[in-house]
């Protein structure tokens, strides 16, 4: 049975914790060719650097972190 995009991100990807989903987003973009650095003890990094970082061609910060609805 074939599962369509939005329903492999209901059942599966938003049930991720944060750590689950960067860890996939740093295989993947390894797999694309871009090189990651993730900042392990942010209290030691500039204020507003971003926890995830990753280079190609340009620089993209991805957030994982997972929005909840309250």
């Amino acid at each position: 049975m074939a599962v369509d995009g939005a329903e492999f991100m209901a059942n599966v990807v938003l049930q991720w914790r944060e750590k689950q989903l960067q860890a996939q987003i740093v295989k993947t973009a390894g797999e694309l060719g871009w090189k990651a650095y993730h900042s392990y003890f942010s209290d030691r990094s500039e204020a507003g650097w971003p926890d995830l970082v990753l280079v190609r061609e340009r620089v993209v910060s991805p957030s994982s972190r997972r929005c909840m609805a309250f």
